[in-house]
C-alpha cells in the first residue's frame, strides 16, 4: 500500500494575501515558477488572492526602482567588461546591446498586469480599516507597531483592512510576509494566519486540491529523486565557478570543489493524472583555493609582489524544475520527461555568498 506523503505546512485558509516583500523576495517573477503555479490555482478557483491599493502601488514603485538599478548595473558591466567583446562568446551578447530602463519597467509592468488578470483576485479597500483602532494600537505600541518600528501605519492599515474583510466575508486569511511585526499581529488574531514562504503555501494548496493526485505525484518524484540529484551534481561540476576579478591582482586557481549538495524547498508546481512538475532548490558549497599575487613595492629592478594563498568557502543555490510523466497509479511507469537547472547568481562566487575565508602567505 502506498504511504501518504506528509505535508508539514497546514493549509488553514484558501484566501491569501501576499505582502510586497514576498513579491520582492521572489524577484517579481509573475509569469514563472511559484507565481505560475499560483495563477493556475487562481484560475481554477482553488484559492482567492487579495491585494490592497497600497500593495499594488508598492509593487509598481519597486518595479521602477529595480529597473533603474538593473539597467545601471548592466551599463556598468558594459563599460568594465568591454574587453569581453573580443571573445566570440560575447561579441553578439545581449549584455552589450542598448538597454532602456523605461522598456524594462514597461515589460515588468506588463507581466504584473498579466498576473493580475487571473481569476479570483480581489482588491481590498483600506477604508475597511478602523482609523480609531489603528491609532489605538499606535498609542499602545501594539503590533504591527513596536519600540523599534513605531511608524508602521502602512502595515497597520493593511492588516486592519484584511481583518475587517475577513469578518465581513466570514473567511480566514492567510497572510504571507517576512515582516515579524505582521507575524506578531496575526498571532493574536483568529482570522489571520501568518507564514513567510510562498512555495510552502502553494505546495499545501496543491496537495489538498480536489481531483489532483498530488499524493501519487510525491511517490512519482521519489522514483526519480536520485536521478535528478545525479543530473544536478553533473551540471554543477560542469560549471566554471570563480571569483569576479575586478582588481589589479593576478589570480591562479588551484582547485574549486563542489560539496554538500542538499535539496531544500521541494514542492509541486502542478499535478494531474498523467504528469507532475516539481520545483527543487539545491543548496551547495564551493571550496575555492587560489593564489593571488599582490604588488607591495616597485624598485629600479622591477615590481615586488607577495603571493598569498586564499582558501574560501561559498554557499550558493541552484533552482531546478523536474517534469514527470506517468500512467495514473503506476509507479513503474514514471519517467523524468524534462528538467531544468538555473543558477540565480550565475557561476561567479560573490562576496555576499562567502561563508569563510583563510589567507596564508606562500
Amino acid at each position: 500500500m502506498m504511504e501518504k506523503a506528509e505535508v508539514e505546512f497546514e493549509l488553514r485558509s484558501r484566501v491569501l494575501f501576499i505582502d510586497t516583500n514576498i513579491y520582492f523576495a521572489n524577484n517579481f517573477q509573475f509569469l514563472t515558477k511559484d507565481f505560475e503555479s499560483l495563477t493556475r490555482l487562481l484560475n481554477s478557483e482553488e484559492i482567492t488572492l487579495l491585494f490592497t491599493t497600497v500593495t499594488i502601488a508598492e509593487i509598481e514603485r519597486h518595479l521602477k526602482a529595480e529597473s533603474t538599478k538593473a539597467v545601471s548595473a548592466a551599463q556598468s558591466f558594459q563599460t568594465k567588461g568591454k574587453v569581453l567583446r573580443n571573445l566570440p562568446l560575447f561579441s553578439s551578447s545581449i549584455m552589450f546591446g542598448d538597454i532602456d530602463s523605461r522598456v524594462v519597467e514597461a515589460t515588468l509592468r506588463d507581466q504584473f498586469t498579466s498576473f493580475m488578470s487571473a481569476s479570483n483576485i480581489e482588491i481590498v479597500s483600506l477604508e475597511l480599516a478602523s482609523v480609531e483602532e489603528v491609532f489605538k494600537r499606535y498609542v499602545s505600541v501594539l503590533p504591527p507597531f513596536s519600540e523599534k518600528k513605531p511608524n508602521e501605519f502602512r502595515d497597520a492599515f493593511v492588516l486592519g483592512a484584511l481583518k475587517a474583510y475577513a469578518v465581513q466575508n466570514d473567511v480566514r486569511i492567510h497572510v504571507l510576509s517576512d515582516d515579524k511585526d505582521m507575524q506578531d499581529f496575526c498571532v493574536d488574531d483568529p482570522d489571520l494566519f501568518w507564514s513567510d514562504k510562498l512555495g510552502e503555501f502553494l505546495n499545501a494548496a496543491i496537495h489538498v486540491e480536489r481531483g489532483t493526485p498530488a499524493i501519487f505525484a510525491d511517490a512519482a518524484f521519489a522514483v526519480v529523486k536520485k536521478h535528478v540529484f545525479s543530473l544536478v551534481d553533473t551540471y554543477l561540476h560542469d560549471q566554471d565557478f570563480g571569483v569576479l576579478q575586478e582588481s589589479e591582482y593576478n589570480y591562479r586557481y588551484i582547485s574549486c570543489e563542489i560539496q554538500d549538495i542538499v535539496a531544500v524547498n521541494v514542492r509541486i508546481l502542478y499535478a494531474d493524472r498523467k504528469s507532475a512538475k516539481f520545483a527543487i532548490d539545491y543548496e551547495f558549497e564551493i571550496q575555492s583555493v587560489y593564489l593571488r599575487s599582490e604588488p607591495v613595492s616597485e624598485t629600479s629592478r622591477g615590481q615586488h609582489v607577495e603571493i598569498h594563498k586564499w582558501e574560501e568557502c561559498y554557499k550558493k543555490i541552484a533552482e531546478v524544475t523536474a517534469d514527470l510523466k506517468f500512467f495514473e497509479g503506476d509507479v513503474s511507469s514514471v519517467v523524468l520527461e524534462d528538467w531544468d537547472c538555473r543558477l540565480p547568481s550565475g557561476d561567479i562566487l560573490w562576496e555576499d555568498e562567502r561563508i569563510s575565508q583563510v589567507t596564508t602567505k606562500s
